[in-house]
């Protein structure tokens, strides 16, 4: 079992170099002060070069600088999470979309969820679009499709109601697991970008009564937000990743909530 106190190395000796402070906590709550991948200026770039070399992404993410010392504050960061999946492999001995399926997928029955790869034929999958001066196009795929590690997961609207309605009838986590996962255990900058007065929990933001979890790649943004008082799940899934999804809630929430 995973303590949340330990350092990221006590299970995948490849993360020795991070801070000694550092704990699986920090990782939980973007506390960490790791740099996010997808803010490295010459992502795709990188990529092929690690590609060519048969190098090994965890290797890239742990070498990525840091930017301030663990719990020093807030801030969001991808590599955080994408090296909590690193080790959850390692603890396991499985890989990470296999504890996925076996922990959450199949016991609540969300059949149409699983690990994306945008290079296999899926029928159903949407594809990522951009408009640009009134034209719409394709956009590529995500900046790490290609790196050999943990992938980013596709699903629909009804199998992410299926998960929130399981978080609420306590089917998903266990009642310690919830609460940890529900409690502030940072607050979120007010120039995040992300909404005034936010706190984090561990993989949610938190709010007066609700609370959401999204996010977005080349092409798409996702975003739930849930009401547990009011057993309220509002489900957001685009192919265009520059909607404003925050503003259309914002004008949706006197609607839903009265």
């Amino acid at each position: 079992m995973l303590a949340l106190g330990e350092h990221p190395a006590h299970r995948l000796s490849a993360l020795a170099g991070l801070d000694a402070r550092m704990t699986l906590h920090h990782l939980l709550t973007h506390t960490a002060g790791l740099a996010d991948v997808y803010d490295q200026p010459e992502l795709r770039i990188d990529m092929a070069r690690l590609a060519a070399r048969k190098g090994r992404l965890l290797d890239y993410l742990a070498a990525l600088p840091a930017t301030a010392e663990p719990g020093a504050g807030w801030r969001y960061s991808t590599t955080g999470f994408l090296l909590l999946a690193y080790i959850a492999e390692a603890a396991a001995g499985r890989p990470f979309d296999t504890l996925v399926r076996e922990r959450l997928l199949d016991p609540l029955g969300l059949a149409d969820t699983g690990p994306d790869d945008p290079l296999a034929v899926n029928p159903g999958r949407a594809l990522g679009h951009a408009g640009e001066a009134g034209v719409w196009r394709h956009t590529p795929n995500d900046g790490l499709a290609d790196a050999d590690g943990p992938r980013e997961f596709h699903s629909t609207a009804a199998d992410l109601d299926r998960w929130a309605n399981a978080l609420l009838d306590g089917r998903a986590l266990s009642p310690e697991s919830a609460r940890l996962t529900f409690t502030a255990h940072a607050k979120v900058g007010e120039a995040s970008g992300f909404g005034p007065g936010l706190a984090y929990g561990y993989g949610w933001f938190l709010g007066p009564g609700y609370r959401w979890i999204g996010g977005m790649t080349a092409g798409f943004r996702a975003q739930l937000w849930q009401y547990p008082d009011a057993r309220l799940n509002v489900v957001m899934l685009w192919n265009n990743e520059r909607v404003n999804s925050q503003r259309l809630f914002a004008r949706l929430r006197p609607i839903l909530l009265g």
